[in-house]
């Protein structure tokens, strides 16, 4: 289930790691930056420089509130936003900015230099999904822009650009890069760190040169989601395997956009002449049936019985579930999470509601949020799927919408505003805004065992994992792949399945759920030998783990209660049910005239009745 504030966890902790490493710069960085690169055939490592001893650390200036007051509307009266700036000797600023005009990144390059700001030049020709943005020193019209896979110089004046290098030679993600400076044909990037930043001097080179690129000795993976940790993997296969193969991303959603437009490309792809041999199934979970009944993937249970490195009976058996389709496994998800509610223990203390628990609690506190993303859909999806099997009647197969408990939900739903026009709530902290009930409910799925003290302490130590409302009131909370690691499964057309298989083995067996101590890669892993090493790192009180202060709060070591915890929630969980997205979707679709008052409640659910029938029967 999609939420906005799944990834509010991680947002915080990049702020903490801006936080930590300030703007200071000293040799102890540099000896640190040159202990972890030196003998690195992919990175040239060199004494850090006085260009970028000036100017690395420059990158991140505050800009005068005139420069965001004039650029405020741009010419198409959309609101514009700064998306990076960075200093120019003798020229003052300049920032990449950006608009939204249908759907589009609308780019363009203002200046603001001694109190006069100015656009330069509006921008027609540039990548999609662009990061940020650096300076090319000494050449006054030519900035650095880069994206999550490549870096490329950018010419102003010729409104065109060209590649310098992809991150993955340098094992690199460009989601990490914080700033980057070049001269004298080198690089100066400084990559965010959750210990701090690290600033990586290197040439672009290529780092497989020499590797035999020819197509048929090329894995491709399709994706609408790369996930950092499947880059790493990527880069590590490429550099270490002896299977004669390299393997490539095809991202159909760098702009991260339309995820539709990137689905439709992706599935056209594998129909076509020229298939991917792999497909990550991150952001296609609502396809995966589809897929499956269509032949479009490959059962893998003849590779998994044949391997010696995956064994599933050390897998957890509720994650690979979700990846079965009339009981063949066609993925192994590297890691998933639980996705479930949050309360108040003092408000609440059983485990599990029903939807008239929850507005009877909503009632108790008429001027708070009852979620922080408080508008119709948020609240009529977390109801909805609780009670999706009465509606539909799945043992009868005949729906039932014509019932108190729909327009229950229908009256419910409608006290709450539209996703254009609702509000987050005040407040600097979760806990100031649970604590006082300007809040009642907090969705922050479970991604990571250190999850569990986080959200402890933004309730104060009283917290309740109360689920989501069903229909009996027991408690439900849902099993998802996180889209943070890859879920990958074969094309069924590829001519190199076992190829194919022999990166996901490697990717499942051999790399590790965290590089270091402090790579922070979320999900929970499948694996459970993996998550019993971090249940042991994370139950240590003198790791790294149980002494990071973030957001002014000290994590403790996982304690014997909240694990506890952590096992109730996943062996209670349910694998959400993505097959019923098409009955959310009609059903969606149709109160939106009741929500606007075009049609009455009658008429809505005679319509809803008609059309999920006619589904339901169509699909037998």
């Amino acid at each position: 289930m999609k939420k906005d504030f799944r990834y509010i966890f991680l947002l915080l902790l990049s702020a903490a790691a801006l936080a930590v490493c300030g703007c200071s710069h000293n040799k102890e960085i540099q000896h640190e930056v040159e202990s972890s690169y030196t003998g690195n055939d992919y990175a040239a490592v060199y004494d850090i420089p006085k260009w970028v001893d000036e100017f690395i650390f420059d990158s991140d200036i505050s800009i005068s509130d005139n420069l965001l007051d004039d650029l405020t509307k741009n010419d198409s009266g959309s609101k514009t936003h700064i998306n990076y700036v960075v200093r120019v000797p003798d020229r003052g600023c300049f920032a990449l900015c950006f608009s939204y005009e249908e759907k589009n990144d609308v780019y363009f390059i203002a200046s603001y230099n001694e109190g006069t700001s100015s656009i330069e030049k509006k921008i027609t020709n540039l990548p999609t999904g662009i990061l940020g943005m650096g300076k090319v020193l000494d050449e006054p019209d030519r900035f650095f822009v880069y994206d999550q896979d490549r870096l490329y110089i950018y010419d102003i004046t010729k409104d065109k650009y060209e590649s310098v290098l992809e991150w993955d030679d340098f094992s690199i993600s460009g989601n990490a890069v914080a700033a980057v400076y070049g001269t004298d044909g080198y690089v100066a990037a400084t990559l965010a760190r959750i210990e701090g930043n690290e600033i990586v001097l290197f040439e672009p080179m290529n780092p497989i040169a020499g590797k035999n690129n020819y197509k048929d000795n090329k894995l491709t993976i399709a994706a609408v989601i790369v996930p950092e940790h499947l880059r790493k993997a990527v880069n590590e296969y490429n550099r270490n395997s002896d299977s004669g193969y390299t393997v490539e991303i095809i991202n159909y959603n760098k702009n991260a956009m339309d995820y539709s437009d990137a689905k439709n490309k992706l599935l056209i792809s594998v129909v076509s002449n020229d298939p991917p041999d792999l497909i990550n199934l991150s952001g296609l979970e609502a396809n995966f049936s589809d897929m499956a009944e269509k032949k479009y993937i490959t059962d893998i249970s003849d590779f998994v019985n044949s391997s010696i490195e995956i064994d599933l009976s050390n897998y957890f058996d509720k994650a690979l579930e979700f990846y079965k389709y009339d009981g063949v496994l066609y993925a192994i998800p590297y890691s998933y999470l639980i996705d479930t509610f949050e309360v108040n223990s003092e408000d609440i203390q059983n485990a599990g509601w029903t939807m008239h628990d929850m507005v009877e609690y909503y009632d108790k506190y008429p001027n708070a949020s009852l979620m922080y993303h408080n508008s119709k859909r948020a609240v009529f999806t977390s109801c909805f799927y609780g009670y999706i099997s009465y509606f539909i009647g799945e043992n009868s197969g005949k729906s039932h919408f014509d019932c108190d408990e729909f327009r229950n939900l229908l009256e419910f739903t409608n006290r709450f505003p539209d996703e254009s026009d609702y509000h987050p709530p005040s407040g600097s902290t979760y806990l100031e805004n649970l604590s006082e009930h300007r809040v009642l409910l907090l969705n922050v799925p479970i991604e990571s065992i250190e999850m569990i003290p986080w959200i402890y302490y933004e309730f104060g130590g009283k917290v309740n994992y109360i689920g989501y409302p069903t229909l009996d009131g027991k408690p439900l909370a849902y099993i998802e792949p996180s889209a943070n690691n890859a879920s990958l499964s074969i094309c069924a057309t590829s001519d190199k399945k076992a190829a194919a298989w022999d990166f996901m083995e490697y990717y499942l067996g051999t790399i590790p759920y965290r590089y270091n101590e402090y790579d922070t890669i979320w999900g929970i892993p499948t694996d459970e030998r993996k998550l019993q090493g971090i249940i042991d790192e994370y139950s240590d009180e003198n790791s790294v783990y149980a002494n990071v202060t973030v957001n002014g709060m000290k994590r403790h070591a996982l304690t014997d209660e909240e694990l506890e915890t952590f096992y109730r929630l996943r062996d209670s969980a349910t694998c959400f049910p993505y097959d019923k997205q098409a009955i959310f979707n009609i059903v969606w679709e149709e109160t939106g005239a009741y929500f606007a008052g075009q049609k009455s409640e009658d008429e809505i659910i005679d319509i809803i009745q008609s059309r999920v029938q006619l589904y339901l029967d169509e699909a037998q």
